[in-house]
């Protein structure tokens, strides 16, 4: 995929100047022979990168426990498209573009904290369990702890910290660690601060450009005791994935009449995957500090991903032409060719080919076909009420309460699956195998389609 992105946003340079001073003669004096003039400096732009440096270091030294983290100056510096893109340039942090279940796309979806799966690993928002949803069918009923961050921008984020370590105040159940988003704050920018990114995606495969656009804008009042922050942000992305799959093994025994067992590919896929995402969604923050003692925090946080998909996957059928199309003296007998390979006490099936029809003319169906398509989303809800009280030094008093809920659903789903009577040949050349159908029907009547 490449990408284009363009950003509005306020720049400061400082300008050092060397200016020549002009030199007078004396009256009644002689001229001074001509002196070469002195070279004029160029500019020197002074860019600075310190502050943010400081900023991260600082909220890990007064942090209690080992953590990382990553300020949203620093975020800004890099091409990152959400959440997960950011946390990946933590140490010991790494990023999953998908579930095993849905496999990986184009935008990073999960992170792992010191080598854990990501179901074990905590997502917090301002320090409240944040809940989210998956779209794809099979992550909807097996979902854990795990966040996924492409739901959530990196722009509106005021800074990521991530917990390796325990704490009291921290909610348990980050086996590997846990994620705290900490929203921006507005008494934290200067008042009437407004922020628009727009982003332009060219994805190869789909051939399609889509947007990326949004926006932050940021109010408080003259004494600095009460802010207003507002962020959206919308997404459209067309993905397209072109992938072979091995659906599980399988064995035979007494294969051919050899009287060995051996291993097989059940199913081998050739899967075209395409899906429209549509992703939206806004937080707002009221913050008041109505005395060097008090403040109270309240946010809100909605976002939204449409995710319909459509999956055809072409699979070589090895586990119905093994099972009926495999025994020597059997009406439906199509074996041809076949070669094995021995690996830690198996025997694996490693090429095989079969006739479009077996003995007795009867067909050996060397094909199916599977055709989805599902309409799906996931979102996430959350609301947060926080009022810490400081009276003394050394003396705190904190109140929190939250609600949050996150959904992912399939809304619609329709499917077919269709037998095609044609032989199959298969042969493993390295990490793939090579797939055809000799006597491939050009008429799609002569498919019979099941469960339409």
């Amino acid at each position: 995929m490449y990408m284009i992105a363009k950003a509005i946003l306020p720049s400061v340079s400082l300008l050092a100047l060397s200016l020549p001073t002009p030199v007078l003669a004396q009256a009644g004096t002689s001229a001074a022979p001509d002196q070469p003039a002195e070279p004029q400096a160029d500019d020197v732009v002074v860019i600075g990168i310190r502050a943010s440096i400081e900023a991260s270091l600082r909220q890990k030294r007064k942090s209690d426990m080992v953590s990382e983290v990553i300020t949203a100056q620093d975020i800004g510096k890099f091409p990152d498209k959400n959440v997960a893109d950011s946390l990946g340039r933590l140490t010991g942090v790494n990023v999953v573009t998908g579930s095993a279940a849905a496999g990986g796309f184009g935008e990073n979806q999960s992170v792992s904290i010191r080598g854990t799966d990501p179901e074990l690993n905590l997502t917090l928002l301002d320090g409240h369990s944040l809940a989210t949803g998956d779209w794809f069918v099979l992550d909807q009923a097996n979902g854990g702890r795990s966040f996924n961050f492409s739901m959530f921008p990196s722009e509106i984020v005021g800074s990521l910290e991530v917990y390796k370590s325990a704490q009291a105040d921290i909610p348990e159940g980050g086996i590997g660690g846990t994620i705290n988003v900490h929203s921006r704050m507005p008494l934290d920018l200067p008042s009437g601060t407004v922020n628009v990114t727009a982003q332009q995606a060219y994805n190869d495969l789909s051939d399609t450009w889509k947007p990326q656009v949004s926006a932050i804008a940021s109010w408080k009042n003259a004494s600095g005791t009460l802010g207003l922050l507002a962020a959206g942000f919308y997404e459209a992305r067309s993905f397209r994935r072109d992938g072979q799959e091995l659906l599980g093994y399988a064995t035979q025994e007494d294969f051919n009449g050899t009287g060995k067992t051996v291993a097989y590919p059940a199913l081998i896929g050739a899967a075209y995957f395409t899906q429209e995402r549509i992703r939206k969604g806004g937080t707002v923050t009221l913050q008041g500090k109505p005395s060097d003692t008090l403040e109270v925090v309240a946010t809100g946080l909605y976002t939204r991903m449409s995710a319909n998909n459509a999956n055809a996957n072409s699979m070589a059928w090895t586990s119905k032409l093994v099972q009926d199309n495999s025994t020597p003296g059997t009406p439906g007998y199509a074996l041809g060719d076949y070669t094995t390979a021995e690996y830690q006490g198996i025997t694996y099936l490693t090429s095989a080919a079969w006739s479009a029809s077996g003995a007795g003319g009867l067909p050996a169906f060397g094909r199916v076909q599977d055709d989805i398509f599902r309409t799906a989303f996931s979102s996430t809800f959350n609301g947060t009420l926080d009022a810490t009280w400081r009276p003394a030094d050394g003396l705190t008093a904190h109140g929190t309460v939250g609600y949050t809920k996150g959904r992912g659903e399939t809304t619609s789903s329709s499917a077919w699956e269709s037998y095609w009577s044609t032989g199959m040949s298969y042969a493993f050349r390295g990490k793939h195998a090579e797939v055809t159908y000799p006597g491939l029907p050009n008429d799609p009547t002569s498919a019979a389609y099941l469960d339409n």
